[in-house]
């Protein structure tokens, strides 16, 4: 019963039709404005990710901080 069963599980599988996928360019975002519009949207979330972390390296900790001057 057991091999019944995985052997009809098989002949579907062999036999399920491939579904049609229409092949898309590469490219496909230089062909409209609001296509590229988009991907340079999500880019420039990368350089605006650089540009954190590189001001949080630059900053000193506030533990770090040299210690203000007592009065005259």
């Amino acid at each position: 019963m057991e091999n019944e069963i995985r052997g009809l599980h098989a002949s579907l599988y062999l036999n399920h039709p491939r579904w049609y996928r229409k092949r898309v360019s590469t490219y496909w975002w230089l062909q409209r404005w609001e296509y590229l519009r988009f991907v340079l949207r999500e880019i420039s979330s990368v350089f605006v990710a650089i540009f954190v972390v590189e001001m949080l390296s630059k900053s000193t900790p506030s533990h770090a901080a040299p210690r203000p001057t007592p009065p005259l």
